[in-house]
């Protein structure tokens, strides 16, 4: 057989690159698809937001991927997903659209918003009778009486960190890497009550060790250190100031990891990232997947931004160079900092001191769709959030617990009304939750007496039991980074299995599953059971 010639050798390559291309993408399709069938809506997410990187166009991917996120409880992303689908694609499955579109709108407050995607729904597609969207319509009646629907209702555990880390003085910038937690303090500068702010680290309750990357020079203050993935390369910002209340000429630098595991000598950011005669610090380090590239955050004052404290972010190209600074598209007129970015779930968590917030500085969280779209800021609510600051949020996947730093009163300052409102760092356990709503299938009315189960996908124990409830909902409380099958089930009726996965969560979120029974014998009335009757009545009425 002969030798491709040099002509012919790059049309063969161009050819079987594409052939493995669509071997790959018909693979990923297979996934989102059977993801989505099975109801596993954090896998069906990300294999369509996979989908999304090849095609920002696909409808199918636009609408799995606006589903999911809208049963993950991310309603900002469902929005911004299944908006993208155009009014000539809303037939057949996707003839639903807008009723979702209404939905996510709703558990947003956006009360007109959901109003009017319901009746662009119900004027094409409505069923006369149909007693779900009788049950819609009156839950858009009530929509901004009683409030939003989308406060964050799950459970927080909120602990404030022990002495080796917290002190009489200000700690901020908690950044856990490992099991090595990495925070700012402020250090007493000989017997004059100045301070400099050095970086240290913690390892569980030992005491924490200073940073080897701190400035010798006293009127230099080292903070807010980001750390690559790999932990191959340190962020943090150098300020100059007699005190640390006092500082200004903020710039970005870098340490590479060395051979041998510490830290090579300080580079500085170019002058397009440290722009000259501007404040440049508060830096966090992400992998931006729409783009295939790692991506640097960080605060600056500089001219050209939304308000006071912008934030902005640039990419670092292949050849080690950065890009330009582009400015975060919700930044405010105000003070928007402490940025920092999960790559898991493509979500900016950052602190504004917007007057819509609960007092002073409130963290939110934004994410980037695989379209590249930036989501509507969302504050995370009281669950986390105080009148007082609260600051530089971030994520540890590996223990599922979030850190941050807040001026709230402690038992170091128990008096919000004196001036000893130091800041400390918290951590937070955070716990989603479940509601669970049954219905009979045939006639959508409400379905009582069911029994509700939790079970561990991997090992197979069963959590949690409702036996028989005694209406038709119930509130399950989920922990992080887990995969949970639900099962509903009741005499005379097909069991129902549903995978709940919650590894792409990591804020207070409460998530629905809206669960049809079907009777194995429709035609036969429902049996009555001691635990009340089938069908649409309340057994407790």
């Amino acid at each position: 057989m002969p030798k491709p010639t040099h002509l012919q050798l790059p049309i063969l390559l161009f050819l079987l690159a594409t052939f493995l291309t669509g071997q790959a993408q018909k693979n990923i399709e297979k996934e989102a698809l059977q993801a989505y069938e099975q109801r596993n809506y954090s896998n069906a997410l990300s294999f369509g937001e996979a989908l999304l990187s090849l095609d920002s166009q696909r409808i199918d991917a636009l609408f799995i991927c606006g589903e999911s996120a809208m049963y993950l409880g991310s309603y900002e992303l469902a929005e911004t997903y299944l908006r993208q689908i155009p009014d000539n694609a809303k037939r057949g499955l996707y003839a639903v659209t807008d009723l979702r579109i209404a939905t996510v709108k709703l558990k947003q407050g956006k009360c007109n918003d959901a109003r009017y995607f319901f009746e662009k729904y119900t004027t094409t597609f409505a069923r006369r009778g149909d007693l779900f969207l009788r049950q819609f319509e009156d839950e858009l009646l009530d929509c901004g009486m009683t409030g939003s629907k989308n406060q964050p209702v799950a459970a927080m555990d909120i602990q404030r960190l022990g002495p080796n880390v917290n002190t009489a003085r200000s700690e901020t910038s908690p950044m856990r890497y490992a099991d090595k937690l990495y925070f700012t303090t402020s250090s007493p500068i000989g017997k004059n009550g100045k301070y400099t702010g050095r970086i240290y680290t913690a390892v569980r309750d030992e005491p924490a060790q200073p940073f080897q990357g701190n400035p010798r020079e006293i009127n230099v203050h080292a903070a807010h250190t980001a750390l690559t993935p790999d932990a191959s390369r340190v962020y943090y910002s150098l300020c100059d100031g007699e005190s640390i209340e006092s500082v200004s000429n903020c710039n970005i630098w870098y340490r590479e990891r060395t051979y041998e595991g510490g830290w090579g000598p300080v580079k500085k950011m170019p002058s397009h990232i440290n722009k000259p005669g501007f404040n440049t610090y508060q830096p966090a380090i992400g992998f931006d997947k729409n783009l295939k590239k790692e991506v640097l955050f960080f605060v600056s004052d500089r001219s050209g931004g939304a308000g006071k404290l912008d934030i902005w972010y640039c990419t670092l190209e292949r050849d080690g160079s950065f890009g330009e600074p582009v400015n975060f598209p919700s930044n405010t007129a105000f003070d928007d900092v402490t940025p920092y970015f999960d790559n898991s779930t493509q979500t900016l968590f950052f602190s504004s001191n917007t007057p819509a917030g609960s007092g002073g500085f409130d963290i939110y969280r934004s994410e980037k769709a695989a379209t590249g779209e930036w989501t509507k800021p969302q504050n995370l609510g009281l669950s986390i959030n105080s009148v007082f600051d609260d600051l530089f949020f971030t994520f540890h996947t590996g223990s599922h617990l979030a850190y941050f730093a807040s001026d709230r009163p402690s038992e170091n300052c128990a008096d919000p009304a004196t001036s000893c409102r130091n800041f400390d760092i918290y951590k937070a356990r955070i716990l989603a939750s479940l509601d669970v709503s049954v219905y009979d299938a045939a006639d959508s009315t409400n379905l009582y007496g069911t029994t509700i189960e939790l079970m561990d996908l991997i090992t197979g124990n069963i959590e949690t039991t409702y036996l028989k409830i005694n209406g038709n909902k119930v509130n399950i409380p989920l922990d992080l980074g887990r995969s949970y099958r639900l099962i509903v089930s009741r005499l005379g009726f097909f069991p129902f299995f549903a995978d709940i996965n919650t590894s792409r969560i990591n804020h207070p979120a409460s998530l629905e599953e809206q669960v049809y029974l079907k009777a194995m014998n429709p035609k036969a009335d429902n049996i009555n059971m001691d635990y009340g009757t089938g069908g649409g009545s309340d057994p407790d009425k």
